[in-house]
């Protein structure tokens, strides 16, 4: 299926085989399953990333980026990660030793912006503006995830990215934060 000729079946497939990987990892807590296999998940790695650049679907597009980094195995909140991507907003925790408030961070077509109560719920909802990172400044898993989109075509997703590597500010204390911090701590 991960070599089928239609680039949505190509993606959940690859999507499924990497979070099969990822969880076999964590269920054995060793790489067991992911050494045993390397040369089939070589071959699964090396499909999603020939569909990669070929997949006009945005959300597609993110579950081969996922399946990517899952079948690397060098990030263990890759889930999490795309989950806020496709869904264009994350839920986390204000990081604040207190932790005040859970947050929504939106980055998508409602806008760029963090709230500390459901902001679909009603229109009075206080929200503050996201601060996107620099695309010049980011480095590591940030400027490699951004510049993929770009040479694969997906501007949305690469901006979507920079507010995910970007900064927020809690509503309730105004304690300005990591996105991706966030969501690293609240998947741990």
């Amino acid at each position: 299926m991960a070599q089928a000729d239609r680039a949505d079946t190509a993606a959940t497939a690859l999507h499924l085989a990497g979070a099969l990987l990822v969880q076999a990892d964590q269920r054995y807590e060793t790489r067991k399953l992911r050494h045993q296999y390397a040369p089939e998940v070589a071959r699964l790695l090396g499909a999603a990333n020939r569909w990669r650049p070929l997949t006009a679907d945005r959300n597609d597009y993110c579950y081969l980026i996922e399946a990517v980094l899952n079948l690397e195995g060098d990030i263990h909140w890759a889930e999490d990660l795309i989950w806020g991507l496709v869904s264009e907003e994350y839920e986390l925790e204000c990081p604040a030793p207190d932790g005040c408030a859970s947050l929504w961070m939106i980055i998508g077509e409602r806008g760029f912006f963090s709230a500390a109560e459901d902001y679909a719920l009603t229109d009075d909802v206080e929200t503050f503006p996201l601060h996107p990172a620099d695309p010049r400044a980011l480095e590591g898993l940030g400027r490699r995830l951004y510049d993929l989109a770009l040479a694969d075509g997906h501007q949305e997703v690469a901006r979507a990215l920079t507010y995910a590597f970007g900064e927020a500010t809690c509503p309730e204390c105004e304690q300005r934060f990591s996105v991706v911090g966030q969501v690293i701590a609240c998947s741990s």
